[in-house]
């Protein structure tokens, strides 16, 4: 069984481990405390089975939420759990304005987000200072309009 909640302090080892697994840039232990006392950041956490086998982090700014990092773990990936991460933080925050930065060279995530709903809307060159592939794509969450949603109207 599939659950998403939020993140508490017992959960921090394995955050950490899961980032340090699937990650190039993850956040360690000490981030991961201080941004669950800070009001100013969404920690979310999806188990399965009552084990913890992904993340959402994100930071809540005036009127946007950006994602920090998203993860799931190799095994539990293409069954839904990183999609219902960002639908949780879609549905919390339906007021708000949604981004992320994403590696521009990371195809699967950027096609993950955008089947999500997310458009480029930027590139930011040489934002990822330790890592071979240096630029970010700067995508944001387009919120569909009611003629965007596939709705069907009956005849009466």
């Amino acid at each position: 069984m599939k659950t998403i909640n939020f993140v508490n302090i017992n959960d921090i080892t394995c955050l950490e481990h899961i980032g340090h697994n699937c990650l190039p840039i993850y956040y360690d232990q000490h981030y991961i405390k201080q941004f669950i006392y800070d009001k100013n950041y969404l920690l979310l956490k999806a188990t399965f089975n009552n084990f913890i086998v992904g993340f959402v982090f994100c930071k809540i700014e005036e009127n946007n939420i950006h994602i920090l990092s998203i993860a799931v773990l190799e095994k539990y990936r293409r069954k839904e759990i990183g999609s219902e991460l960002i639908k949780k933080i879609i549905t919390l925050y339906d007021k708000f304005t949604i981004s992320l930065n994403v590696i521009e060279t990371n195809l699967a995530a950027i096609n993950f987000y955008h089947k999500l709903g997310f458009i480029i809307n930027n590139i930011i060159y040489n934002y990822y200072t330790t890592l071979n592939n240096k630029n970010a794509l700067f995508m944001i969450y387009k919120k569909k309009l009611p003629c965007e949603l596939n709705i069907r109207f009956v005849d009466l």
